[in-house]
């Protein structure tokens, strides 16, 4: 994939994570595919579609940017911003 390409489903990518649509998130993904947030992996895109949800109701404000791209050992990283209030279960919005 070129450094144009990968800039481009970036920004969809960060984008998805902020268009509070779940399911269009877990898109991203094979259908086996695994997405690991806080430690806790999500295997399949059902489940990484839950995740997103559970997510995107806890931060109903949440917007992702993409910050910068770059590569490490053949592997590229992608360096991002969320931004949000937590307004589900544990959260500390209102207090």
């Amino acid at each position: 994939m070129s450094n144009s390409d990968l800039t481009d489903f970036a920004t969809r990518y960060a984008a998805a994570w902020s268009g509070k649509d779940p399911v269009k998130f877990a898109a991203f993904y094979e259908e086996n595919g695994s997405l690991i947030v806080n430690g806790d992996a999500s295997v399949g895109r059902a489940a990484i579609t839950a995740t997103a949800r559970s997510y995107m109701a806890a931060f109903p404000d949440m917007v992702v940017k993409l910050d910068s791209l770059g590569e490490e050992a053949g592997q590229t990283i992608f360096h991002w911003t969320w931004t949000g209030t937590n307004t589900g279960p544990g959260g500390t919005a209102g207090q």
